[in-house]
């Protein structure tokens, strides 16, 4: 792990060292602060990019074994509160944030279910709440004090950090878990099921759950690209995708008892087919049929530069049509301009069409960095490459494609080579890569059925089936 990494968790654990006696019920609200959302501001990240960071802190973390050990120090004295059994007559609570339950819910009895995704938590959450102003007041007061004694420290003492914590953080901590435990109180739950612990409702549901004998679920949701999108592990299970995370995972310190291989049942579809003949797709976007097609999936933060290398040689050498689909973020922050000099070259289109719609019908698939669509195009049996960020961010994991090789790469102009004798179907490269994608697939997403898989868990740790009996899955 690099040094921005040990000084984001140094600084993680030295902030809920010094703000352990702030709790709810025992309950530290530090707990469920992730620095990511502080990190966003100013020049914090140049901070923790410096290896004399850390020298400033109570807490010091040196190896990856620690963090989740870490972790469970503080949570398992809370988990050790629940005495009640797991209700078999329950619900399961679905939190559809990045959990991507409109994948598997239908399959789930309908009576069974009790349904909250990120726009509607807190609306629903609020029904169950009951102020209580003298505690928050406490807290705050209490949380003010220690602030005032972190006047020297490099981070803590920032006035808008603290603010945030005070004002709207640890207050907003507060109200969700008494919202929680007076939701837990009325309506009865067999297991949580969550999409990430990223934030503050998730981690929430998993430790209140925990302290009611409750078990949950933390499905992965994408390839690891930022790591405190993923740790720590607050679920009774978290369910990856393959080996390469189930070993990530543990060199964090999580244990093995706490990792399910079960693929996610998003992924599911990619087996059963394109929805639409190659004719109609190939009409729908004005293609021709004569010549190869090359999807590349980029992301908010491509590196244009090497992109437009890329797209140059291949143009110039291979003629193929190029499919541009920029990430969702683009769209959302209007920025997909960026692309505008790349469709003056010759067959080059930016499309919006959906993933699973697009991926039957091309012939090479190209992603930027670490995304997960290059494994779920790889599912399909689509040749892949992966175009890899020349700048090193240190926020950022970019090694999940390694173990494909040559068919990696930060050049784009080698890349370009390897896309030509792809499409041109090399019988050298083809065969070379037919052999690393085989090998890569079987570690990387074992499971094929993750639906099955998922049901088949939430079956062992609640000994309850909460499948619908008018519309069964297929297994």
């Amino acid at each position: 792990m690099n040094e921005y990494m040990m000084n984001f968790y140094s600084l993680t654990f030295d902030f809920m060292e010094r703000f352990q006696s702030v709790q709810y019920k025992g309950i530290p609200l530090a707990l469920f602060y992730n620095f990511s959302y502080a990190l966003n501001k100013g020049n914090a990240k140049s901070l923790l990019k410096e290896k004399s960071f850390r020298d400033h802190l109570k807490i010091q973390i040196h190896q990856d074994q620690e963090i989740q050990r870490r972790y469970d120090a503080i949570m398992n004295p809370l988990m050790s509160t629940a005495t009640g059994k797991i209700r078999r007559d329950g619900k399961v609570l679905l939190y559809d944030y990045v959990l991507a339950a409109h994948s598997f819910m239908h399959f789930l009895d309908p009576s069974k279910m009790f349904m909250m995704n990120h726009d509607n938590v807190l609306p629903i959450l609020e029904q169950y709440h009951i102020e209580k102003s003298e505690i928050k007041n406490e807290l705050v007061r209490k949380t003010k004090k220690i602030f005032e004694q972190c006047t020297t420290h490099p981070f803590l003492s920032n006035e808008e950090f603290q603010k945030s914590i005070l004002e709207k953080s640890f207050p907003t901590f507060v109200n969700l878990l008494i919202q929680v435990e007076n939701l837990f109180d009325q309506v009865p739950i067999s297991c949580v099921m969550v999409g990430t612990t990223h934030d503050p409702v998730s981690r929430i549901l998993c430790v209140m759950a925990a302290q009611r004998g409750i078990p949950s679920i933390n499905t992965q949701h994408g390839v690891i690209v930022l790591e405190e999108s993923f740790m720590p592990v607050f679920a009774t299970k978290t369910a990856v995708l393959g080996n390469y995370e189930k070993e990530w995972y543990q060199r964090r310190g999580v244990p093995w008892h706490r990792l399910e291989i079960t693929g996610h049942p998003r992924h599911d579809v990619i087996f059963s087919g394109p929805p639409a003949s190659k004719e109609m797709f190939l009409q729908s976007i004005g293609l021709d049929p004569q010549k190869k097609i090359v999807l590349i999936l980029s992301q908010a933060d491509v590196e244009l530069t090497n992109l437009t290398y890329f797209i140059e040689n291949l143009v110039l050498n291979g003629s193929p049509q190029i499919l541009i689909k920029p990430h969702p973020h683009e769209y959302a922050f209007q920025s997909t301009h960026i692309y505008n000099p790349l469709l003056q070259l010759p067959g080059v289109k930016l499309v919006n069409e959906f993933f699973y719609h697009l991926v039957p019908h091309v012939d090479l698939v190209v992603v930027i960095n670490n995304s997960t669509s290059g494994l779920e195009a790889m599912l399909a049996n689509k040749p892949v490459l992966c175009l890899k960020k020349e700048k090193d961010d240190p926020a950022l994991i970019q090694d999940f494609y390694d173990d494909m090789g040559s068919f990696t790469d930060s050049h784009p102009s080698r890349l370009a080579e390897k896309a030509i004798k792809l499409l041109s179907n090399d019988s050298d490269v083809t065969e070379q890569y037919q052999m690393k994608r085989n090998e890569f697939v079987l570690s990387r997403y074992p499971k094929i059925n993750a639906t099955k898989e998922l049901f088949d868990l939430l079956h062992r740790l609640t000994g309850t089936s909460f499948i619908n009996p008018n519309h069964k899955p297929p297994f």
